[in-house]
């Protein structure tokens, strides 16, 4: 059987995840729960945000699970360095997935957590295209609150 395509996939999950984490070694302190003026979310929210997605889709995708965003796991506050470790885990479950799949295996149904099917490879692609708009929304709102939110090149 075959996996370059889900070994190219892989590749690219992990491309997008470095991509975020980046981002998120780059975070002080303070910016953690920073809000922009007329803003209403801050990075610790986004970030558990991207963290809870994880573990939802593969919760509903793969491992037939059907929580909810109430459920405990999901609802819960956490710090900053349990988000981290629970993004982490999120994307060590999701790259022990993929690692059982083959090519064949990409054009699967499977199910979202809001129920609808979706070919395993949408899902795969809309995992890395949320961990790179999220990394990128995170860097603009630190950006904004460090007032550094311009060109290098810019003055």
């Amino acid at each position: 059987m075959s996996r370059a395509a889900v070994d190219h996939l892989q590749f690219l999950i992990g491309e997008a995840f470095e991509t975020l984490m980046a981002t998120v070694r780059s975070l002080e302190d303070d910016d953690w729960e920073w809000v922009p003026p007329g803003g209403g979310r801050h990075i610790a929210g986004i970030l558990g945000h991207v963290a809870g997605g994880k573990h939802m889709n593969i919760a509903h995708s793969f491992d037939g699970q059907t929580p909810d965003w109430q459920d405990a796991e999901f609802a819960r506050q956490r710090s900053a360095p349990e988000i981290i470790d629970w993004l982490r885990e999120g994307q060590q479950r999701l790259l022990d997935r993929l690692s059982a799949l083959e090519d064949a295996d990409l054009t699967e149904p499977r199910t979202m957590h809001w129920g609808r099917q979706r070919e395993t490879r949408w899902l795969i692609a809309q995992m890395i295209t949320h961990d790179l708009f999220h990394a990128g929304e995170i860097n603009h709102i630190r950006a904004l609150h460090h007032q550094d939110d311009r060109w290098e090149w810019e003055e």
